[in-house]
């Protein structure tokens, strides 16, 4: 278990920052318009089933920033 010590650190430490709220209040959320549900998984993963009314944006899209000219 020791190889998973960085990544349970990162998680902890995530966690910090972020309030959890339960599946159903996502959902309450979600249709009053008070969240937004962005799903970074790859396509097909997306494709294959997903959260109705959420926004696919894959970790892929997110790395690949255009270059700002100076």
């Amino acid at each position: 278990m020791a190889e998973h010590a960085p990544f349970e650190k990162l998680v902890a430490e995530a966690k910090k920052n972020i309030s959890e709220i339960s599946p159903q209040d996502a959902a309450t959320k979600l249709e009053t318009g008070d969240a937004v549900i962005i799903d970074v998984r790859e396509k097909d993963e997306w494709d294959e089933e997903h959260i109705p009314g959420a926004i696919h944006m894959s970790r892929g899209k997110q790395r690949r920033r255009p270059t700002q000219k100076r």
